[in-house]
């Protein structure tokens, strides 16, 4: 359940979930997913590079196979490893509210971008006036430390991690863990799949619902259970 949204401004910035779409802009800086239209993620991630913006854009890396030509007319492949992005209409940008909506009002590829937003009374939508439907408006943001955590996650054990859209997944949740040992020591995870000789986990970090990073197998002497 969402919290009571007259006390937003009681809410450190760092745990927030959401901001209220018709409010002032507080100059906090959140991350927020953006839901970018016709699939051009790439497009938007080189502009925010260019333009010095923070951002994360979920990739993995794949092996494609490109034909040349050689000057003889000799054609031969090459195998080249590229990224490829894991939903082609997600992208997470660092930002006040403000200089993100100055982002996507200008022409090009940032004027893609979307915020995500909610009702806060689901369902109730017909029922509420204009004025009433802005108040309850949201724009979903997600905490600080749980984005930092995930993208130190991806980085530190690029190579060992997939990333996979929620929807894609399991949804059943397994036991919560935290690493007691190793470069992701006290971070937390949950264990969605098993090896065979139960010895080995694999673990999921989770985004809010929109993003999964799979971690390869991971020996049992490195996590403790924690309570339910």
């Amino acid at each position: 359940m969402q919290p009571d949204m007259t006390e937003t401004a009681a809410i450190p910035h760092e745990r927030a979930t959401y901001v209220r779409a018709n409010s002032h802009d507080d100059g906090c800086c959140y991350w927020f997913p953006m839901r970018v239209s016709y699939g051009r993620s790439m497009e938007v991630a080189r502009e925010l590079q260019a333009e010095g913006v923070r951002y994360f854009h979920p990739c993995n890396e794949k092996v494609v196979t490109r034909k040349q030509t050689d000057a003889a007319g000799n054609v031969s492949e090459k195998a080249e490893i590229t990224e490829v992005p894991v939903v082609t209409n997600l992208i997470f940008v660092y930002a006040t509210r403000s200089e993100l909506r100055e982002l996507k009002g200008r022409t090009g590829p940032l004027s893609y971008m979307r915020f995500m937003t909610y009702l806060e009374r689901e369902g109730a939508h017909g029922e509420m006036s204009y004025s009433e439907t802005l108040a309850a408006r949201r724009i979903t943001v997600i905490p600080v430390a749980d984005m930092e955590s995930f993208i130190e996650v991806t980085e530190r054990e690029k190579g060992h991690v997939t990333l996979i859209p929620y929807e894609e997944i399991f949804r059943h949740y397994g036991k919560r863990i935290r690493f007691t040992e190793g470069p992701l020591k006290g971070k937390e995870a949950v264990i969605r799949r098993m090896s065979k000789n139960n010895k080995n986990k694999k673990v999921h970090f989770e985004i809010d619902g929109l993003l999964v990073a799979e971690l390869d197998y991971v020996p049992r002497r490195m996590y403790e259970l924690l309570e339910d």
